[in-house]
């Protein structure tokens, strides 16, 4: 019998809403041709962001310079502009591209239209000295450095018309071809759709590739005839379990690599303590970094298989999946869940499944039976243990993961 709670919420509810009607994809490009011209540009480019770079470190360093931010419209401060000055001017990327015009490297950045393209290289330098802010405090300016990886495009400055990119830059516009691509059909109907003929994107060196960012409409392959709820946890035995009953515990293989992940978490934090309590200088921590991120990858391979799982059991029964959107501890990824839930959420988009990301405030302190929520916070007096779930209203009894 379904519970008064339940019945409560299925009045509420409508399965055919609760999915998206789009999802975001990266169309590539690749095998660019990489003419004189555009190697030469790119070159350039690289120099104006060093420029700019060196630049802003002098300013911070002197003191004339009091902060920058990642955005003119000061988002990741109460203060408004991008730079303000010891002396109480503060500057728009705008207005601060005329005060800097030679260290754009003999380009007239004051044309109309240039200049959109030189406060975009402007902005990205003022984000990376505000993000190494964000992740390190305010007390060691950094030397920041571009080597050349990239050329960020932003809107209005990629263009694909006859096989061929257009490419306008505060150098010029280059037209060049390519060999290969994927999700182009769906970039051009998307961009036809919105009657826009100028995207953005970014030109990755290494591989030889542009990327630009598509929206794809979200297509279900079938009406949903049910619910198929999920809950994901820290307990080994219970790491996902399912409204049916049905449970999935983590494997050998995912725990090893995540007790490795909290080992790299451990000494990476170092970092913030005291420099005579680290155990590895700036060097051997880069080295380090780039194992967590392998790590990272080799966990998402490791829950592929756990995920798939889950969305065969919805699909096979034409369900409506229910995603848990636990965020406890998911910044450091130590347990799976920063790994399962946006898998599950791109299967569910490339399959056509339908699905709804479940906000997850007190799943596990309400009563499935009579909604009875305890009011103090902090506490679950619904939840004695991790595995018991006991409603102090109603006396209702159950597994407290399948109650979450």
């Amino acid at each position: 019998q379904t519970p008064i709670y339940l019945r409560k919420f299925e009045r509420k509810f409508d399965m055919k809403q609760s999915y998206p009607e789009s999802y975001i994809r990266n169309a590539k490009f690749w095998g660019i041709e990489e003419t004189p011209e555009f190697q030469e540009a790119c070159v350039r480019y690289t120099k104006i962001l060093n420029n700019i770079s060196n630049h802003l470190k002098q300013k911070l360093k002197s003191g004339e310079v009091e902060y920058l931010n990642k955005s003119s419209l000061g988002v990741d401060t109460e203060q408004p502009g991008l730079i303000k000055f010891k002396d109480g001017r503060m500057f728009t990327d705008s207005f601060y591209v005329d005060e800097i015009v030679h260290l754009y490297d003999g380009v007239d950045v004051l044309q109309k239209g240039i200049k959109t393209m030189a406060r975009s290289m402007l902005q990205y330098a003022c984000n990376r000295f505000g993000g190494y802010a964000n992740r390190n405090g305010g007390s060691k300016i950094p030397t920041i450095t571009f080597k050349g990886k990239d050329f960020q495009l932003k809107d209005k400055q990629l263009r694909f018309e006859n096989g061929k990119i257009k490419m306008k830059t505060i150098f010029g516009t280059y037209e060049l071809e390519y060999s290969n691509s994927i999700k182009e059909d769906e970039l051009l109907a998307f961009l036809k759709q919105e009657s826009k003929r100028w995207t953005g994107g970014n030109y990755i060196k290494k591989q030889n590739c542009i990327v630009t960012q598509v929206r794809i409409p979200f297509e279900p392959i079938y009406v949903p005839q049910g619910v198929l709820g999920t809950d994901f946890n820290k307990s080994i035995n219970d790491r996902i379990v399912l409204s049916n009953g049905y449970k999935i515990a983590a494997t050998d293989r995912q725990l090893e690599l995540e007790r490795q992940i909290k080992e790299v978490n451990k000494i990476l934090k170092e970092k913030d303590g005291p420099v005579k309590n680290r155990t590895m200088n700036s060097k051997k921590r880069r080295t380090l970094r780039k194992k967590q991120k392998s790590l990272h990858a080799e966990l998402l391979n490791a829950y592929r298989e756990s995920v798939q799982e889950v969305v065969d059991i919805a699909k096979n029964n034409q369900l409506l999946l229910c995603i848990d959107t636990v965020k406890t501890g998911q910044d450091l990824g130590t347990w799976g869940q920063d790994k399962i839930i946006p898998w599950m959420i791109t299967i569910c988009e490339n399959s056509g499944i339908p699905f709804y990301a479940v906000p997850c405030k007190n799943s596990s302190k309400r009563c499935p039976h009579c909604g009875y929520i305890p009011p103090e916070k902090g506490q679950n007096k619904n939840r004695p243990s991790t595995n018991e779930f006991k409603c102090q209203e109603c006396a209702y009894e159950e597994d407290a993961q399948l109650v979450g």
